[in-house]
């Protein structure tokens, strides 16, 4: 799958100018001079002497650094300059911050220039590209092996080159280190998308709340709380559906090494190398890791369907169906006003044909929110699922007895109720356009006989057909294809719409 990424549009504090100090030796006034004439060759070749003599000078080693930056040799400018860091420590402030202040310019650069080759990787298939991006993040890991990032693009690249263990150790890693940033989800029942007011009724007022724009022209907040004395930054976003704000990451207790941008830095919780354990310990047959890794992922996004409907999956293929119940139950009862749980439940009822506990798990998760998208959305499949069961119900007896008089209203009502339900979601933002739920409610109103409202809705069909995106225009015509020659007679459009699908 083609995956694109962001770059990071910019740099904390720009980059490193050298500096000169006093009561330097000679091999480090020559590599100082040879520095400031761009000769740096000479400039590391005297600082390395200077190192042979005094292997503790850390001036020498950050000159060495500084080098290898301006000529490009991001690597070894990373390792001379974590050396830098370590000998320098906090003991000299103002020497201190010159390798705190090339390592974030060296790892800035290695994202962007690792995304940078990544992205030529996908538009040219040259795999020079996707080696030169796994390069990139190595090093980027090197100097910040704390920062989460690195080990997801990582993992994306290697699995994108084929190499799936190589994929697995990043994705892995990813995990281990993520693991504290895990641990307040956990103990704070948070997911990704809860409300930042349902935030701070758990952790308090925030020490300090920051708001911005984000590169997107986003709404950003970080809020600043301590947790068992640590510092917890808390990301959130405007929803732009409600004026809500609502979490999408956080970082509990940063290195000490970073520096302060960098610790409360704005950031997404990326799930993606959660999703791809799951897949691939599940392709390997190792179910209860994949299931493991996709309950963390129903944890942390609740609403995520399609790790709901995998988590069933495998649950099936254990021949387990009865422990997907289970879990899901179980979140519930920890969590009875959480809307998404029961519309996973009712997801897990509806997938096992199971539609009356289905509509009430949905009708639950409506009773929280009426508007939640979700819960409408499938509550009126629901319905319209039922109805058909007793449709062919209807139609079984029939075959069997051709003196059965069939009764519509049988199935009438949970029809009418379908066609409520989506009538209430072709308002909602998401749906408003969605040509699959005009076709929906095509079906159900064709079958009332409810001529006035098919009319209105095949026409709101046409309406649709500018903005169906490209690789789904052929379904979009298959559904007209099917309203013209089975809803409303017309001879014409029928004709129209099957020459477009061949």
């Amino acid at each position: 799958m083609k995956r694109i990424f962001g770059i990071l549009l910019f740099l904390l504090l720009g980059a490193v100018a050298f500096q000169s100090f006093q009561c330097s030796s000679r091999e480090l006034t020559t590599a100082k001079v040879a520095f400031s004439h761009q000769d740096y060759d000479k400039a590391i070749d005297f600082a390395q002497q200077e190192i042979t003599k005094n292997p503790e000078n850390g001036e020498a080693y950050m000159l060495i650094a500084d080098s290898y930056m301006m000529k490009g040799n991001t690597k070894l400018a990373a390792e001379y300059a974590l050396k830098a860091e370590k000998i320098i420590g906090d003991q000299n402030p103002q020497l201190s911050q010159r390798p705190k202040l090339l390592i974030n310019k060296i790892w800035v650069e290695s994202y962007n220039m690792g995304v940078d080759n990544f992205n030529k990787y996908f538009s040219t298939k040259n795999n020079k590209f996707l080696d030169s991006a796994i390069r990139y993040f190595e090093i980027g890991k090197s100097v910040r092996p704390s920062m989460l990032d690195f080990y997801a693009l990582s993992g994306q690249a290697y699995e994108t080159r084929g190499d799936s263990i190589a994929a697995l150790v990043e994705y892995k890693s990813y995990l281990e280190k993520a693991q504290k940033d895990l641990d307040i989800f956990k103990n704070n029942n948070f997911y990704i998308g809860i409300p930042r007011i349902d935030v701070i009724k758990k952790l308090g007022k925030p020490e300090l709340t920051n708001g911005f724009s984000g590169t997107q022209g986003d709404s950003l907040i970080t809020d600043l709380f301590k947790v068992d004395g640590k510092e917890l930054y808390v990301f959130y976003k405007d929803n732009k559906k409600d004026l809500n704000f609502e979490l999408q990451g956080l970082r509990y207790d940063p290195p000490a090494n970073w520096l302060p941008n960098e610790q409360s830095q704005w950031v997404n919780f990326n799930t993606a190398p959660i999703a791809a354990l799951s897949q691939m310990t599940y392709a390997k047959h190792k179910y209860e890791d994949a299931l493991t890794y996709l309950k963390l992922l129903g944890t942390l996004e609740p609403s995520n369907t399609n790790a709901n409907a995998f988590l069933v999956q495998v649950y099936q293929d254990m021949g387990q169906n009865d422990k997907a119940y289970s879990y899901i139950q179980e979140l519930i009862k920890s969590n009875p006003k959480n809307k998404f749980y029961l519309v996973q439940l009712g997801d897990l009822y509806q997938l096992d044909k199971k539609y009356e506990p289905a509509i009430e798990a949905y009708k639950k998760a409506l009773d929280i929110d009426p508007t939640f998208e979700p819960a409408l959305r499938n509550i009126a499949s629901a319905y319209k699922n039922k109805a058909s069961v007793k449709q062919n119900e209807i139609k079984l007896k029939l075959d069997a007895d051709k003196n059965y008089k069939p009764n519509p209203d049988e199935y009438f009502p949970d029809l009418k109720e379908s066609a409520k339900y989506f009538e209430e979601v072709s308002k909602t933002n998401k749906y408003k356009n969605d040509y699959k739920v005009y076709s929906e409610l095509a079906n159900i109103y064709y079958v009332l006989n409810d001529k006035d409202k098919l009319t209105d809705v095949v026409s709101k069909l046409e309406t649709l057909r500018d903005q169906i995106p490209t690789e789904d225009l052929q379904n979009y015509y298959v559904e007209m294809v099917k309203v013209y020659s089975q809803y409303v007679k017309n001879s014409e459009k029928l004709k129209e719409y099957q020459s477009k699908i061949k």
